[in-house]
């Protein structure tokens, strides 16, 4: 997983160069890679652009901090969202 996240999102669990790690990203890449890559074992990192993700006002919407984002659905939706992410678009460049 670690592996995956180096090579894949440009700053590994920040949501960009100035950004501190928040807990509820880390959570969700960490955990929905996890799960990617253990649905999909012979998955190989390739470049994912976080702005696409975090221009997404669904996915914001799960990682804002704003809108209870402790509850057990949220964060089983941001998880998704991440692993769904990374398995459907493994055709990309």
């Amino acid at each position: 997983m670690l592996n995956f996240v180096q090579k894949s999102f440009e700053y590994g669990f920040a949501k960009g160069s100035t950004q501190a790690v928040s807990r509820v990203f880390f959570e969700a890449v960490s955990v929905g890679v996890h799960l990617a890559i253990k649905e999909k074992p012979d998955i190989s990192p390739y470049k994912i652009d976080i702005r696409k993700w975090l221009e997404d006002p669904n996915f914001s919407s799960l990682i804002s901090g704003k809108y209870k984002t402790h509850t057990p659905d949220k964060i089983r939706q941001r998880i998704d969202y991440v692993k769904d992410n990374i398995l459907g678009n493994l055709g990309e460049p």
